[in-house]
């Protein structure tokens, strides 16, 4: 018997300054505002939080996320999508 194994696209995080963040392995952006963007990852969920934050570029396609604005914190999350945006609109 063969067991097929999903092999889920990667992410990475490269940060200038706290100012500019690029994300690759997006998958969709759940909610962004001047304070935090919530982000679906292949793997998880990503919070990042902080000041004036704004999407720069989006890209579907290319799995990008460029975000631009004082990065306080970042935040894997574990939640399922259910208790995810329980906290998220709590």
């Amino acid at each position: 018997m063969e067991t097929k194994q999903t092999i889920k696209p990667q992410h990475n995080v490269t940060m200038e300054n706290r100012s500019k963040t690029i994300i690759t392995g997006v998958q969709e952006v759940l909610s962004a505002t001047q304070g935090g963007v919530y982000i679906k990852l292949y793997d998880g969920q990503m919070e990042i939080s902080g000041e004036n934050l704004k999407v720069e570029k989006l890209s579907p396609e290319e799995k990008l996320l460029i975000i631009s604005g004082l990065v306080n914190s970042i935040k894997y999350n574990t939640l399922s999508s259910k208790n995810f945006f329980k906290k998220l609109f709590k």
